[in-house]
This record gives C-alpha cells, sequence and structure tokens, in this order.
C-alpha cells in the first residue's frame, strides 16, 4: 500500500480576498506536496465556506424545481407512448438518467463542507465535488 504525503494549508480570507500570506503558503505547499509525492489541501478560513452554502442552496432551488418537471414530463411521456418504438424509450432512458446525474452533482454541492479545487482545463481550476463533500471517504 503506497503511503501518500498531504500537505494542510490553512488560508486565510479577507474582504473576499485570500490573503497574500495563503498564497505563498499555497505554493511553498505544492512545492513540498509535489516533492514527497501527495496533494495540497487548503482549509478556508473566512467567509467562503459560507457563500459555498448558499451558492448551493439556490443551485438546489433553481435546478430542482425544472428538474422535478423535466422527470415527470419524460416519466408521463414513458406511460404514453407506443412501448414497441424502442428509440423513443431509449432517449426517454437517457432524460431520465441525466436528470439523476444532475441531482447528483446538486447533492454533492450541497453536501460540500470545504473548498478543495483541481485543474479543469490549463490554468483554470474547479471545485472538486467529490473531494469536497461531507462524508468523503476519501478524507486525508
Amino acid at each position: 500500500m503506497t503511503e501518500t504525503k498531504n500537505i494542510w494549508v490553512f488560508i486565510e480570507v479577507a474582504d473576499g480576498k485570500v490573503a497574500d500570506v495563503s498564497l505563498e503558503l499555497l505554493a511553498k505547499g505544492g512545492e513540498l506536496a509535489q516533492t514527497l509525492g501527495g496533494q495540497v489541501w487548503g482549509l478556508l478560513c473566512g467567509h467562503q465556506i459560507e457563500t459555498l452554502a448558499q451558492i448551493a442552496v439556490s443551485v438546489n432551488h433553481e435546478i430542482n424545481n425544472p428538474l422535478c418537471s423535466i422527470s415527470a414530463n419524460a416519466e408521463m411521456l414513458r406511460t404514453t407512448i407506443d412501448s414497441n418504438d424502442d428509440m423513443v424509450l431509449r432517449k426517454i432512458d437517457i432524460i431520465l438518467k441525466e436528470v439523476d446525474r444532475i441531482k447528483q452533482v446538486i447533492r454533492k454541492l450541497s453536501n460540500a463542507t470545504r473548498v478543495i479545487s483541481m485543474e479543469y482545463i490549463s490554468g483554470v481550476k474547479m471545485l472538486d465535488l467529490d473531494k469536497s463533500a461531507r462524508n468523503n471517504e476519501n478524507k486525508p
């Protein structure tokens, strides 16, 4: 079993910005983690977690409402169309599967208790929902 070396950095947030000293610590933590073959984990101290929670509630409300309508209408279509039309039934199943996928993403966002980023594309970071969500078995 390979041992992972994780580096924790406490990130100070003031007036919506990460303090310069925290950026320096994150950079040094990144260098150390790379040397040790581990990862850098940041723990925010400030208002960002509260803001993340507010965003999660908004997304939950604004997206779940139309998703319920999409899901209900797809289920209704499934029961009212000719059951011999396999292509249409497959398309309805895809719609329902993707609705469930979106609901899972919203659930993970709602369960986020910390902000852990990952690289999305070169130079652009995004929230790692799996690692940011509470009750995560992969917590360091």
